[in-house]
């Protein structure tokens, strides 16, 4: 059975562009000064200086100004296990190596989003490049979860992350989206795949 936690990128994505009330919402809890963005899910990062990230170093959901070229990230986390504040920490906020006889960043996409780096790249910015354009990640960047993760880390503690981390619940955004029949829609869209074209033709 598919899961949120499958989806959850491009869904959140087509959340965004595909409803005003989203995009207002957004725009106001997460501070964006953008007037005209879209939002694109799963970018791999450009080159840091002389290194080069992993294939799993993409950002989740990028919220891209097509005006300035400037990048909002924000890190999906849309499971309901291993998710407490200390299993976060141990996952996900230890500083970025190298790896590949120095060649690559090793680590997680939240510790290089914290600019937990290796010293090869002080002083030089985070990018993705969308459509042949580059575009500069933020330093602000949003932590989206689920709302049975989120009430637990208002009781017992948020992750370690900076004060240039803000909180999203996924449900808060659903809602503004619409009705469980809109929502539904969106999501059955999503998933129109021919799995027997995918699967069985192409073989």
């Amino acid at each position: 059975m598919i899961q949120l936690n499958h989806i959850g990128e491009a869904l959140v994505c087509e959340l965004i562009n595909n409803s005003d009330e989203v995009r207002s919402f957004l725009k106001e809890v997460l501070a964006l000064s953008f007037d005209e963005f879209i939002a694109v899910p799963e970018i791999r990062l450009d080159p840091c200086s002389d290194l080069i990230f992993d294939g799993v170093h993409k950002v989740d959901i990028c919220i891209l100004d097509v005006h300035s070229k400037t990048c909002f990230p924000i890190e999906a986390k849309l499971g309901l296990d291993r998710l407490a504040q200390k299993t976060f920490d141990d996952r996900f906020l230890h500083p970025c190596k190298t790896s590949h006889s120095g060649s690559r960043v090793s680590g997680s996409m939240i510790s290089v989003i914290e600019r937990q780096l290796p010293e090869q790249c002080d002083g030089h910015d985070l990018s993705v490049t969308y459509e042949g354009h580059r575009y500069l990640l933020t330093k602000e960047w949003a932590l989206i979860s689920r709302k049975q993760v989120h009430s637990k880390w208002e009781v017992n503690g948020f992750p370690s992350v900076s004060s240039k981390c803000r909180h999203l619940v996924f449900e808060d955004v659903a809602r503004k989206y619409g009705n469980s029949n809109d929502f539904n829609t969106l999501v059955s869209k999503l998933l129109n795949v021919d799995f027997y074209r995918k699967w069985v033709e192409s073989a």
